[in-house]
């Protein structure tokens, strides 16, 4: 006769977001371990999306982001790391959300990822960035096809 037993897991919280896996193992009265895969993601409280912008030199491009919150009020205000003349503009959508604007000219060019940084007015995530990263445009040296 079968018996079912009901138990829960918990798992401490992670301290970086991303998906984890792990294993159940329960050991039955006769010996046998019976083993469950799980896996679960952390999730961060504040998510930029996307990511992260790729800006192909010699070109202008605007860009829409949404920054968004789990949970808790956003108040993204502060941006660090603008390289002029990159323009980001914040436009508040409401308590838990906000629109970014980025344009970023033709004549932009950088050799490695500008990292622009955020301030979200969250209490468990006062911080959140993303990479500006630029391709080689036509007939740019790194571009190898002059």
């Amino acid at each position: 006769m079968a018996v079912r037993r009901k138990f829960a897991i918990s798992i401490p919280p992670g301290d970086k977001p991303g998906a984890s896996t792990g294993e159940v193992s329960v050991v039955l009265s006769d010996g046998r371990t019976i083993r469950q895969p799980i896996t679960w993601e952390v999730v961060p409280s504040v998510r930029v999306t996307p990511s992260a912008l790729v800006h192909k030199q010699g070109e202008e491009q605007n860009y829409c982001l949404l920054v968004s919150a789990i949970e808790g009020r956003l108040n993204v205000s502060t941006v660090s790391g603008q390289a002029a003349p990159v323009e980001i503009r914040v436009e508040k959508q409401g308590e838990k959300s906000a629109k970014i604007w980025v344009k970023i000219p033709r004549d932009f060019a950088t050799d490695r990822p500008l990292d622009i940084k955020l301030a979200t007015g969250h209490p468990s995530q006062p911080e959140i960035s993303f990479p500006i990263i630029t391709l080689p445009g036509k007939g740019d040296v790194r571009d190898g096809s002059n």
